[in-house]
């Protein structure tokens, strides 16, 4: 576990109806490659729910998580080595 600050105005409505002291949330940092050769830095913070996730939900939450870390293997992949 990490301490770390953030601005509210990076959350949408529904993490900061969420939002709480002790409060766990997700915070999701990498770079996304567009076709066109051109590379966004991205940050994308959403708060942890209780309750129970849909299969539906679950299943394109799962797909989103597999984008990112298929991002950061090809950029571990892509990486230049300096000596």
């Amino acid at each position: 576990m990490e301490i770390t600050h953030f601005s509210k105005s990076e959350l949408s409505e529904e993490s900061l109806a969420a939002l709480r002291p002790g409060a766990n949330f997700y915070w999701m940092v990498g770079y996304k490659d567009h076709g066109s050769r051109q590379r966004e830095r991205q940050s994308v913070i959403f708060m942890r729910r209780g309750g129970r996730m849909s299969r539906e939900k679950f299943q394109h939450e799962l797909q989103a998580v597999d984008e990112v870390w298929g991002e950061f293997e090809r950029d571990t992949e892509n990486a230049a080595c300096i000596e």
